[in-house]
């Protein structure tokens, strides 16, 4: 998981990363990030400006996710898009926040401490059937995508999760 996460990150920042392995002696894995020099007198740069095409201000989001290193790509990936975003590693503190508070969507990871994925959005559906919740999760088999579906799950996304593919998912559900 943790390579899946670095790579997650490297790509967030436009970069690349590979390994080169020799057997009995290990792997060393690399990475490169552009950088470019930037003029004092220049605005600052666009990844500090809110997206236009990503401007979901005044909309909530729930974000459950138990490892914090996932949260925080996921926090990156909606930083400047205007999203309220509350978060919590607990299945059942999921259904108690999107049960009390007004919401426009959840993230709802799937394995979970407590309380899985799969059960506490079939519990949040029973209550609140319009509220739209997205799965994201290391599982990627075609039947994990139909379990999440089964569910009551609105959307899947698989991990490691790309920028690009998340904000236009959650665009897609929020205008819903």
């Amino acid at each position: 998981m943790g390579l899946s996460i670095a790579r997650g990150l490297v790509e967030l920042l436009d970069g690349k990363i590979w390994l080169e392995s020799e057997v009995k002696k290990g792997t060393n894995f690399y990475f490169s990030i552009p950088v470019n020099k930037v003029d004092a007198e220049l605005p600052a740069p666009a990844s500090t400006q809110q997206d236009a095409t990503y401007d979901f201000t005044g909309k909530t989001i729930l974000v459950v996710e138990d490892d914090i290193d996932n949260y925080t790509l996921i926090s990156a990936i909606l930083a400047n898009t205007g999203l309220k975003i509350i978060h919590t590693k607990f299945g059942k503190e999921a259904v108690q926040i999107a049960l009390s508070q007004a919401l426009n969507l959840v993230l709802m990871d799937i394995r979970l401490p407590d309380l899985n994925g799969y059960l506490a959005t079939r519990e949040i559906k029973e209550r609140k059937p319009d509220l739209g919740i997205i799965a994201q999760t290391a599982y990627a088999a075609q039947d994990d995508k139909q379990k999440a579906l089964d569910a009551g799950c609105s959307d899947y996304i698989s991990k490691p999760i790309h920028k690009r593919l998340l904000l236009d998912m959650i665009k897609k559900h929020i205008s819903e």
